[in-house]
């Protein structure tokens, strides 16, 4: 197949606009799109990228032919070919995108107002965003220290040009730049590697750069990887790199960053450690609120995007993921950002990281309970996101006292302060006197909220359960028409003809789908 392609393209056919063309260009697509044999996409990105770095628009593909074959470019990480094999492959992806980024003129345009980036041989105006995400997004985890060297090198050099000379004057305009492209940047084609280190080695070429990031000079902020250091008899190796980030020389300094991102890219917990330490310095040198705010809207956007994984590739690590390390910074923040918790609960069922998404919903709460003016359906909110995180995660008595939080009636925090206790039989008397009081009640201002009166209705029936009064658990599921009390029900008391009625039920095999494990074990 190789041969055939290589014949084929020396025939000239591409030049050619006749069906045998299209063919050929079909078939390049679809080995670009769907095959899996490095040698066959490494041939196939050959002839497509000696198309794509012809000068003055001299090659032969049309305007939407260019654009599509880069995007297929772009999207070959996401093929999870493994990364020995497919460490060549990369490096022609990324020699041939780079190439051509670099050989090219790139001109900066006013679209209706708007300052842009089009690529001239494309002939078709472009923001910078899509520029980006297709010429750069393959190149910045590559394998090759060189090419994700340069590929950082043409992004600071598009930023200087977006910027412009009278930005590059404003205080922390430039990091402000950089951290608004690096979290609107669409990470779709490595969604599954670990992205935090795209944002060292962004971040870490502007700590030398003027309005760049401020790193501190005493070195308490170096990776964790010093107790490896230490462990391994090479702890004057990390009191000589701290010494060179605090000699004034350049190139002492750009030494030492070298060696901080060389650790950021060979240790998980020494990447978390360097993303933490500059994002931090740029979000507390900020100018303004008012750049924290837009960042978390950005921030909020990038989290909320779909191609995050679940889990990494690499084998050692399924339990972690890119969103894990960011939540884990955000926490890390001061002043702390007010990210979203309907969003973050979101992640957490998603990803698994309840339980980073609740030290961080902790520690906002903890800040707005301590504000003033804050509006009580935020705080409610917030807690309601919390109490969720606590249930998810089994900690059920801390539930029940994170509750009282919401109960403003003094009866509701004896009743759960018995239930805290063990005090099943008193708790399920002082629940049951509750509810007979608000069926009796006549006002139309009632003292309590709605959350208190489903927490007690749902103490009562899981107390009942525990005390295995299955009698009255059945009476009370079918005055509900609860199904998934019905089911437990009729699974206690071996009625096995409504079992399987209600298992295919139209609610349970929703729930059985979400993933319930109670129901899926009945």
């Amino acid at each position: 197949i190789i041969k055939c392609l290589q014949l084929i393209n020396s025939t000239g056919i591409q030049y050619q606009f006749t069906k045998d063309r299209q063919m050929y260009l079909k078939t390049l697509s679809s080995i670009l799109e769907s095959s899996n044999n490095v040698q066959l996409l490494i041939a196939a990105v050959q002839i497509v990228g000696s198309w794509l770095m012809t000068r003055n628009g001299s090659g032969p593909l049309t305007r939407m032919e260019r654009l599509g074959f880069l995007s297929k470019l772009s999207g070959l990480d996401s093929r999870a070919i493994g990364s020995i094999q497919g460490q060549a492959l990369a490096d022609v992806v990324g020699h041939t995108i780079l190439t051509m980024c670099e050989e090219h003129s790139w001109t900066l345009v006013n679209m209706e107002g708007e300052s842009s980036f089009h690529y001239s041989d494309f002939a078709v105006s472009n923001s910078i965003e899509d520029v980006f995400n297709k010429c750069f997004i393959t190149c910045l985890l590559n394998a090759n220290r060189s090419i994700r060297k340069r590929a950082i090198e043409l992004f600071e050099t598009f930023l200087k040009k977006l910027n412009g000379p009278d930005h590059e004057k404003k205080k922390y305009s430039r990091i402000y730049s950089v951290m608004l492209k690096l979290f609107q940047t669409d990470f779709e084609s490595i969604g599954g590697r670990f992205l935090p280190i795209v944002f060292i080695d962004v971040l870490l070429g502007e700590c030398s750069s003027s309005g760049g990031i401020k790193l501190g000079g005493t070195g308490s902020w170096l990776p964790s990887a010093r107790q490896n250091l230490v462990r391994k008899g090479k702890g004057d190796s990390l009191s000589a790199l701290i010494s060179e980030f605090r000699a004034p020389s350049s190139k002492a300094r750009i030494h030492c960053l070298q060696a901080i991102r060389t650790l950021s890219h060979g240790n998980i917990d020494s990447c978390q450690t360097t993303i933490e330490t500059l994002i931090n310095e740029a979000w507390k040198n900020a100018a303004s609120n008012q750049f924290r705010g837009e960042l978390i809207q950005v921030i909020e956007m990038f989290l909320s995007s779909p191609y995050h994984a679940r889990a990494l590739r690499n084998v050692n690590y399924t339990t972690r993921n890119s969103l894990l390390s960011f939540i884990k910074t955000l926490k890390s923040l001061d002043p702390l950002p007010l990210v979203d918790p309907n969003l973050l609960v979101a992640l957490a069922s998603t990803h698994g990281l309840w339980y980073e998404v609740m030290a961080l919903l902790e520690h906002q709460y903890r800040v707005l309970s301590m504000m003033e003016n804050v509006e009580k359906d935020t705080i409610e909110e917030l807690r309601a996101c919390v109490r969720l995180c606590l249930r998810e995660l089994g900690e059920n008595d801390a539930f029940l006292t994170f509750s009282l939080k919401s109960c403003p009636l003094q009866s509701s925090k004896w009743a759960v302060s018995m239930d805290v206790h063990g005090m099943t039989a008193s708790a399920i008397g002082a629940y049951t006197q509750l509810i007979d009081f608000v069926e009796s009640s006549q006002s139309n201002e009632l003292p309590y909220s709605h959350f208190e009166m489903d927490l007690w209705e749902s103490r009562w029936v899981e107390l009942q359960k525990d005390m295995c009064q299955l009698q009255v658990t059945k009476e009370y599921a079918v005055a509900t028409s609860d199904p998934t009390l019905l089911l437990d029900t009729a699974w206690k008391n071996a009625e096995w003809d409504k079992v399987s009625g209600l298992v295919s039920s139209p609610s349970l095999v929703a729930l059985m789908e979400k993933g319930d494990t109670r129901l899926k074990m009945s």
